[in-house]
């Protein structure tokens, strides 16, 4: 007995340190299995509300006819062990039954104890709230797929609930977090077997499916209503998301570097309001993430006076003399000017653009007092104001505020609004120029042409400037544009309106809209935008001979 003990005990070490998955490796096992006549052991686990069943020992040599069943539980599983052996327990002798239950407590307590690790590293991998996959099984299965040499079939998504601040707002956050808990469950019902849906947190997720179901996965992004109780009401919210896809292959296999390009085509996606989804591609995400650094620099950038500003001459027509300008900013970026276009944009995006509109307006203000009090001529200069600057009162006493501090007369300074302006807060934006007009600021309509309510601005907005867009003026051959333009100078003529074309660039467009009567020409035809020292040489020499 002494003996048997002794292999029980050698039994249990191997098990719990060999990390043995078979019992039937170890041979002190089918000592003594063989001994007690056992042919077959099955073990049954039930574990989540699933259950499984496995064969964990086999014995052909044995005619096992009859079988007991041993029953173990904790608190997550219960595991029944069901022995095969080749006569009844009953007719076992007293020692050996001793030695059964011995062999039988030490292998379920060995299987447990093995199981138990096992569903604790399951465990991990599950996010607790929805139940499907964390970002370590997300890891664990791509590490799967790549190990089987099938990547180049995935395409790997990371994506985030769009507006889950909204959310919070309309529901609290509670109904929040059981809004999009039932959403990752049900997003989760659409994977495939070899598929996977994680929750990597809040309301981040991130996906691997296979090529050639991702449009569909990508269609039900957009189309999975999900019904909850707000109090005692039900209500169905439709959950939307924006994602971030790199189609795989079997060049990069490094998942850091996967869900790194993924994330950044995410980013881009929250940057761009009109484009939910964006693929990973080198060249066009390398270009947008130099954009989101342009972004985080620009606060820097202002401070250290990286910002420019540059005016673009006004000229009349008739005796080609330079009458104005446009201040436009620039950003000379390690002694690099970076495009309006790529940073313009951004600023708009983030709200920042209202500090580039007051430097731009300070920046100019300096220079009138500067030529003011040299003694040399003035002329009016416009400056842009963004529709952004429309959601916060006081703008008209805000930009009064900067030309009484440097003394300047309201009617050299123009101040510009795009014609979108217009249309997205029509009592805004009347607000602001009936203020600055009462303060005898010039006001003009910038871009206008552009939008699709501009004769109805016309008419409801007591602007003095009407800046007609190249769109009206390019086409030199365009009959209907030609009629369009003439009526709208016209109009604007017996509106009181000084009128002004931009990106006038073509002498014969020149004529065009001189025999229609505009007044004023801006672009590339008289001058390009020019740096202060070229332009206050301008001033000195105001006519064109053109």
């Amino acid at each position: 007995m002494d003996i048997v003990i002794g292999q029980l005990e050698k039994l249990t070490q191997d098990v719990l340190c060999r990390g043995i998955k078979s019992i039937s490796e170890v041979s002190e096992f089918s000592v003594l299995a063989k001994f007690l006549g056992i042919g077959k052991i099955v073990r049954t686990i039930s574990f989540i509300g699933e259950e499984t069943e496995s064969e964990i020992y086999s014995d052909d040599s044995i005619n096992a006819i009859y079988s007991k069943k041993i029953k173990r539980a904790n608190e997550d599983s219960t595991f029944v062990y069901t022995y095969y052996l080749e006569k009844s327990f009953t007719d076992l002798s007293e020692d050996d039954r001793k030695v059964f239950e011995l062999l039988t407590n030490v292998l379920s307590m060995c299987y447990s104890c093995a199981y138990t690790l096992e569903a604790q590293r399951m465990l991990s991998h599950i996010d607790r709230e929805t139940g499907i996959p964390n970002a370590k099984g997300f890891r664990a299965f791509y590490n799967k797929i790549l190990s089987e040499g099938r990547l180049s079939e995935y395409a790997v998504i990371r994506a985030n609930v769009k507006g889950c601040n909204v959310l919070n707002n309309l529901f609290g956050y509670q109904a929040t977090t059981d809004i999009i808990v039932k959403y990752a469950q049900k997003l989760n019902t659409t994977m495939d077997n070899d598929e996977i849906c994680s929750r990597q947190g809040s309301d981040n997720f991130c996906l691997m499916v296979r090529k050639e179901h991702l449009s569909d996965h990508l269609a039900n992004f957009t189309k999975l209503p999900i019904d909850f109780y707000y109090g005692k009401e039900k209500t169905i919210y439709t959950i939307s998301l924006r994602a971030g896809i790199v189609k795989l292959d079997d060049e990069v296999t490094d998942i850091n570097t996967t869900l790194a390009r993924a994330e950044s085509c995410l980013d881009v996606a929250r940057r761009k309001s009109e484009q939910d989804i964006v693929y990973y591609d080198k060249t066009a995400i390398k270009r947008e993430l130099e954009l989101i650094i342009l972004e985080s620099e620009m606060p820097e950038a202002l401070n250290n006076n990286e910002f420019v500003v540059y005016y673009q001459p006004k000229v009349r027509i008739d005796n080609r003399m330079l009458t104005g300008a446009e201040a436009l900013i620039r950003w000379n970026k390690n002694g690099k000017l970076i495009s309006p276009m790529d940073f313009i944009p951004i600023a708009e995006h983030t709200g920042f653009i209202r500090h580039l509109d007051m430097f731009v307006l300070e920046h100019t203000c300096r220079l009138l007092k500067k030529w003011k009090n040299e003694g040399k001529r003035i002329v009016p200069i416009s400056v842009n104001f963004s529709k952004i600057h429309l959601r916060f009162p006081h703008l008209a006493e805000k930009i009064m505020r900067v030309l009484n501090r440097y003394d300047i007369e309201p009617s050299y300074i123009e101040i510009e609004f795009t014609e979108t302006a217009y249309t997205d807060d029509f009592n805004a934006i009347k607000k602001a120029i009936d203020d600055l007009k009462g303060y005898g600021v010039v006001v003009s309509m910038d871009d206008f042409g552009t939008g699709y309510s501009s004769l109805a601005l016309l008419k409801d907005l007591d602007f003095d400037v009407l800046k007609l867009d190249k769109s009206l003026t390019s086409n030199k051959d365009d009959g209907r544009g030609h009629v369009v333009l003439e009526n709208v100078l016209h109009m604007a003529k017996e509106l009181s309106m000084e009128t002004i074309c931009e990106g006038v660039e073509d002498k014969s467009i020149v004529e065009k809209i001189r025999k229609m009567g505009c007044n004023i020409i801006q672009g590339y035809y008289f001058d390009r935008p020019l740096p202060e020292k070229e332009f206050e040489e301008r001033i000195i020499s105001p006519v064109y001979q053109k």
